[in-house]
């Protein structure tokens, strides 16, 4: 019973994934690229509020932080070419694989269906009986049933 439980669980967990692997481009370097510059857009914001709290010149720690940012997306230009190749490579050569197990789960997918309806039915019927079973407790101490 925990089997076909943790089973139907992977199953969801898995087909939720996959929908949304294939939503998205495949690649996850802009993602980071993304998230490197909001976060650093933050720290950024953080650092100037907290410098001028003290006094301090903000201009100068704006000018460097400034520079970092540009730092990181002059060298996103440069890595992302190559970072986008390999990843499309290594997409090439593990499409058989991705296919094997996108196959395999299918199939795994396919076999549990049944067992999930039958698995349905008999928590169905057990429910029941403990509903016929609860239901006079219920009318005796539970005015609303009466």
């Amino acid at each position: 019973m925990r089997f076909v439980t943790c089973a139907l669980a992977l199953l969801l967990v898995a087909s939720t994934q996959t929908g949304s692997i294939q939503a998205h481009a495949p690649w996850p370097l802009e993602d980071y690229r993304i998230a490197a510059m909001t976060l650093l857009g933050t720290i950024k914001d953080a650092t100037l509020t907290a410098v001028s709290n003290y006094g301090f010149n903000t201009m100068a720690i704006s000018k460097t932080l400034d520079q970092i940012e540009e730092h990181i997306q002059v060298s996103y230009a440069v890595v992302s070419p190559y970072f986008n190749n390999f990843i499309s490579n290594a997409i090439e050569a593990t499409s058989g694989l991705r296919e094997t197990l996108v196959a395999d789960v299918e199939a795994l997918f396919n076999d549990l269906r049944p067992r999930g309806e039958e698995l349905r039915q008999v928590l169905g019927k057990h429910l029941h009986e403990y509903h016929e079973k609860l239901e006079p407790v219920m009318q005796e101490f539970n005015p609303m049933y009466n």
